[in-house]
């Protein structure tokens, strides 16, 4: 992948040969999220655009703003949520229609992660962060807040759930983890 250039380039692991290349037309700064059937990528133009592993477009979701998140997917990789700089985190079928959408109190750099509910194991949930230091906890099928936590400084890195542990980076140099049983910093 060039993300300056715009291009998205998949290679051939065992070579590095380029297997097909897409031009965006404006810069990736989005990991690309491959799932089995689909690779999924944000652009700065606002879209988060899909493509069989053939290089041909599935579909075409945009935002309001760019999309410098990276997607992440359900468990079942029926659902890709990402952020967008519009202040929204969303959730789309593997088909690129919204499911929800959930306006934070800031833009959304990071990658959300989707984890299980230790308190309902059958309950997926969603972690997502938004620059002004707001830590959401969404319900991943409803988009429903379960909790927010405040940081004490900015937050461009992504949130990552270990157990009941979720582990963040912040601004003001620290690297936190929050029970989320407890809902207490550890």
């Amino acid at each position: 992948m060039e993300r300056l250039r715009h291009i998205l380039r998949p290679l051939k692991v065992a070579t590095g040969n380029r297997v097909w290349e897409y031009s965006c037309g404006k810069p990736l700064f989005s990991s690309p999220r491959c799932c089995l059937q689909y690779i999924c990528i944000g652009c700065v133009d606002g879209n988060l655009l899909c493509f069989t592993h053939f290089g041909e477009q599935v579909w075409k979701f945009s935002t309001n703003e760019p999309i410098f998140s990276s997607p992440c997917t359900s468990a079942s990789e029926q659902e890709i949520f990402f952020g967008s700089h519009d202040c929204f985190i969303y959730c789309c079928s593997m088909k690129g229609h919204l499911q929800w959408k959930f306006e934070t109190t800031s833009r959304v750099y990071s990658t959300p992660f989707a984890f299980h509910n230790h308190n309902r194991s059958n309950e997926m949930l969603l972690a997502a962060a938004s620059t002004d230091g707001k830590l959401w906890i969404l319900e991943s099928k409803s988009g429903q807040l379960q909790s927010v936590y405040q940081l004490p400084g900015e937050v461009f890195s992504s949130p990552v759930v270990w157990e009941s542990m979720l582990i963040i980076g912040c601004r003001n140099n620290y690297v936190y983890c929050l029970d989320l049983l407890s809902g207490k910093q550890k």
